[in-house]
Formats: C-alpha cells, structure tokens, sequence
C-alpha cells in the first residue's frame, strides 16, 4: 500500500491502466474486425461451396443429356447410311424398270411400223386385185370354173391369198398391239410407283439430316453450357481464394492460427467437435 502512497507512483499507475484500457480496446477492435472477417469468409465459403455444388450438378444433368444428343446423332448417322443403301437399291430397280419400259416402247415403235407396212401392204394388193379384176375377161372365168384357171386367174388367186394372209398378220398385230400397251401401262405404273418409293426415301433422309442437325447444334450448346459452368466454377474459387487471402494479410502478425482451407472447413463444420475446435483455436 505504501508503494501507493507517493504522487509519482500513483502517476505511473494511472498512465499503466489507461495503457492497458487502451491496449484492451485496441486488441477487442481487432477482435471484432477479425470476427467480422471469419463470419465474411465463412459466408463467402458457404456461397462457394452450395454454387460449386450446384454447378457441378448441373454440369452432370448437362454432361448426360448431351451424351443421350451424341448417342441420338450417331443413332441418326447410322440411320442415314441405310437410307442411303436402301436408296441405291432401289434407283438400281427403277433403272432397271426404265430400261424394260424403254424395251417396251421400242417393241411398240416398231409393231406400230409394222401394222403400218401392212397395211399398206393390203392396200396395195387390193388395187392389184382390182386391176387384174378389170382384166379379166368371159374365158378367164369359163377356164376357171372347169379348174382349168389362167394365168390371170391363178395371179388373182394368189394375190387373193396374200390379202387374206396380210389381213390375219394385220389382226395379230392389232392383238400384239393392245398387249404392249397393256404392258407399257403396267410397267408405267410399276416406274410411278418406284419413283414414289425414291421420293419417300428421299423425304426421309432430308428430315433425319434436318434433325441431325438440331441435334448436333444442340450437343454445341449444351458443349458451351458446361464450359461456362466449369468456368464460373473457377472464377467463383478464385474470388474465394482471394478474399481469403486478403482477410489473412489484414490479419497478419495478429492471427496466431493459419486461415487456411482446413480452419475455414473445421470452423463451418455441422460437427459440434470440430466447430469448437477452431473456435478455440484463437486465430487473434
């Protein structure tokens, strides 16, 4: 108590008390600043972790359906190559049914010719067979009744004869004639319905390469989906990183525990253990 009693000593006990107000007060300001900090980085990692979180799943859902793309183009690819076989076959058909119909019309080019050199053919006998009917005379007809023809008369019998032959090939030709046509239309219809085959595939193809298309844009879409994702994913890390990094130099001589990845993991955790050990761990 005496050491108390001089003016000099009570003086220097003051100016030690207020020095140690002030210290107490300095040290609690920076206690709360680095409170303040820990709850900033703590909120700043939690943020990062449910938007890494989050991202990460969305990059899966996106990974996948860009997979089931790839999966439906390549399904579509294959699809493609058998229309494209398909199609050859079936243009080999048609070539094939156009060269019979081309056949066919050349046969009915030239039945047509001929039905036309027969005809002519009869029209020539019979002016002959008129002819030689004017020159006839009473004998030629006595001479003929008794079997004993001329030779006019045998010359119209004969050209009688080839009329006659010339009429039945001009009638087989008229059958001959609505066969090919009856033909023609048939293998007409079958070149129709060929074609009709050919235009359908055809359809079939430009809509499976204007669906391959969607797909392939859209598997490039959703390609950029998952950069961005992966990207946003990096610079959100490092915007954590850096303000962990600053907090940590503001701290500097101050925090007697290291502000790392592991303290913030220990100081956010659920666990009621863990938490407390880096409440305890006095990082000011």
């Amino acid at each position: 108590i005496g050491s108390f009693g001089s003016n000099e000593s009570i003086q220097r006990h003051k100016e030690n008390y207020k020095n140690a107000v002030l210290r107490f007060k300095s040290q609690r300001e920076k206690v709360t600043q680095m409170e303040q900090e820990l709850q900033k980085i703590s909120g700043a990692r939690k943020y990062f972790a449910e938007q890494k979180a989050s991202l990460e799943n969305e990059i899966q859902e996106t990974r996948t359906l860009k997979a089931q793309m790839e999966q439906n183009e390549q399904e579509m690819l294959e699809e493609l190559q058998k229309l494209a076989q398909q199609s050859k076959l079936e243009e080999q058909i048609l070539k094939d049914y156009q060269q019979k119909l081309a056949g066919l019309r050349h046969e009915q080019f030239l039945q047509d010719k001929n039905q036309i050199d027969i005809k002519n053919q009869i029209q020539n006998l019979r002016q002959q067979i008129m002819d030689l009917e004017n020159k006839r005379r009473f004998r030629d007809i006595i001479l003929e009744i008794i079997h004993r023809p001329s030779m006019l008369s045998d010359t119209i019998q004969k050209h009688y004869k080839a009329l006659a032959m010339a009429e039945r090939c001009l009638q087989d030709g008229i059958v001959k004639v609505e066969q090919l046509q009856r033909k023609l239309e048939q293998q007409t219809r079958e070149c129709d319905a060929q074609e009709d085959v050919i235009s359908s595939l055809e359809d079939q193809r430009n809509m499976l390469l204007e669906k391959r298309k969607i797909c392939l844009d859209q598997a490039d879409q959703l390609h950029r989906q998952i950069e961005e994702f992966s990207k946003k994913i990096i610079e959100d890390h490092d915007s954590y990183v850096l303000l962990l990094k600053e907090v940590s130099e503001q701290c500097g001589d101050q925090a007697m525990t290291v502000l790392d990845e592991k303290f913030f993991r220990l100081y956010d955790s659920d666990e009621e253990k863990e938490s407390t050990a880096a409440q305890v761990a006095n990082p000011w």
